[in-house]
């Protein structure tokens, strides 16, 4: 039988997306999370993590009109398309074999 002994150690979150506009073209963004949690596990307890992030399509039609400094207008129509990301959520659980439950404060 071993000597119980309390565990510390830290759990790392990354995600990310990207995006880049340029006119007439198809384009991409990026953009990404990291999170990183100080921990400690109790004798006979695993970490548990969990990180939860919304993702949605978008289509959202638009009117851009242009003037140059001469008073010249152009006017044009679209619908940009993407995926938006929010919401980004993270859950840390002390587990035990028996059964027992215990939340961690993120």
């Amino acid at each position: 039988m071993g000597v119980p002994f309390v565990a510390e150690g830290e759990v790392k979150v990354s995600a990310s997306i990207s995006a880049e506009w340029k006119q007439g073209k198809t384009t991409t963004t990026e953009q990404s999370w990291k999170a990183t949690f100080p921990v400690k596990a109790l004798p006979g307890e695993r970490i548990r993590a969990k990180s939860s992030v919304w993702m949605g399509e978008v289509e959202c039609p638009y009117t851009l009109t242009l003037q140059t400094k001469d008073g010249f207008k152009v006017t044009q129509q679209g619908k940009w398309h993407g995926v938006l990301a929010w919401n980004l959520r993270h859950e840390l659980k002390a587990e035990r074999a028996d059964g027992a439950v215990r939340n961690i404060a993120v």
